[in-house]
């Protein structure tokens, strides 16, 4: 059911998801992440999604500070993140957090794997885009290829 609803492209179901994920009558804490994860990961809602991470992060530390999945928020909001100015946010937000053991590593890895996928992006995308532009691409079935990062071309359905 989790997957099915997080992946609306409505960005107004989505934002009903994420007030709900608060209230464990609604969405058991155990799985408020995944609930998190799942919207994050869409390209509509990618930043709706971010904000109320930010918006939210007292509850987070509240709720899970004391758990060992207390990294799982900062872990999977690096997942999402394509461009350099989302890196600068995710650094500008999480940096000063950097301090608190449980949140180090996952703090640093978080920034290196936003840095490569944004420089990804940036050294591949004219190659990528010259490949869906191909008229043998158009011609292949229409099995969508997930291009996560790939946000620059919205004609096309694809996500890395």
């Amino acid at each position: 059911m989790a997957i099915g609803l997080t992946s609306t492209k409505n960005p107004e179901t989505a934002k009903k998801i994420l007030a709900n994920i608060k209230d464990s009558n609604i969405i058991r804490p155990q799985d408020a992440s995944r609930w998190f994860v799942y919207l994050i990961r869409t390209r509509e809602n990618r930043q709706i999604a971010w904000n109320w991470l930010k918006e939210n992060w007292a509850w987070v530390e509240d709720k899970f500070g004391e758990d060992k999945s207390y990294d799982d928020f900062i872990r999977y909001a690096a997942t999402a993140p394509l461009t350099n100015n989302e890196l600068n946010d995710f650094r500008q937000f999480f940096e000063p957090m950097k301090n608190i053991p449980a949140l180090t590593r996952t703090i640093k890895l978080g920034i290196t794997e936003i840095s490569a996928r944004a420089e990804l992006i940036k050294r591949d995308k004219e190659a990528v885009i010259l490949f869906v532009d191909n008229d043998r691409f158009k011609l292949m079935p229409k099995c969508f290829v997930r291009f996560a990062f790939f946000p620059y071309t919205p004609q096309y359905q694809l996500t890395f």
